[in-house]
């Protein structure tokens, strides 16, 4: 009977692994094109790779107001935390990569909100090769967020609003556009970059555009 339950157990064992082979080699080769963008993550053995910023689109240009305005008193800095989503491609060993991935959750909501949005759908790869190295157990995660992103936006003395934007990862473009109200309006258009909105303020930081204002 003991040899039986043993042959048993052996034989669960072996059909687990065979298993586990198979899926591995069914996993697919990273694709060309992401492999291409891969940055290794300074101080780790973590590989990302974000898809390159389009070319600036033309500002549009502005519609010359009825009636002068005045220049502000004050330009401004406000900062505003959104969350988008975005692909992004992180290759490592599993442990590895488990330990990244949490760290970028951690950053998906802004504070004082909750996030509505549940994460996007993983895509799994592996990756055998990277800069004419060959490589073991090496797996690639394919995964649009949602990411915490921040926007810069500037008003100037001649009230000429500007927004710069970054999202929170690694080697990721940052976004540069123009725009009286650029948290919300005129935004980049990317196909695959899209706003979770509302934007949410943090902070302001104001200068005086003349002496005889302290914008306090």
């Amino acid at each position: 009977m003991k040899i039986r339950i043993s042959l048993v157990a052996l034989l669960v064992v072996g059909v687990l692994v065979t298993s586990v082979c198979r899926k591995d080699e069914a996993t697919e080769e990273l694709p060309k094109d992401i492999a291409a963008q891969l940055q290794r993550v300074p101080n780790s053995e973590l590989l990302v790779s974000v898809p390159p910023a389009p070319s600036p689109q033309p500002a549009a240009k502005p519609t010359k107001p009825a009636v002068k305005s005045l220049a502000p008193p004050c330009s401004s800095t406000t900062t505003y935390l959104v969350q988008v989503t975005y692909p992004v491609t992180v290759c490592s060993n599993v442990r590895d990569l488990a330990t990244v991935l949490a760290n970028y959750d951690a950053l998906m909501t802004p504070p004082g909100t909750k996030s509505s949005n549940p994460s996007t759908e993983v895509k799994n790869y592996k990756l055998t090769s990277f800069q004419g190295k060959t490589l073991t157990s090496v797996f690639c995660h394919v995964r649009s967020g949602p990411w915490l992103a921040t926007i810069v936006k500037k008003v100037d003395c001649l009230a000429r609003g500007s927004c710069q934007m970054s999202i929170g990862i690694p080697s990721s473009p940052i976004f540069f556009w123009n725009g009286q109200n650029c948290e919300a309006e005129n935004r980049p258009q990317d196909p695959l970059l899209h706003y979770i909105d509302p934007p949410v303020s943090v902070g302001m930081f104001r200068s005086p555009c003349n002496t005889k204002t302290t914008c306090e």
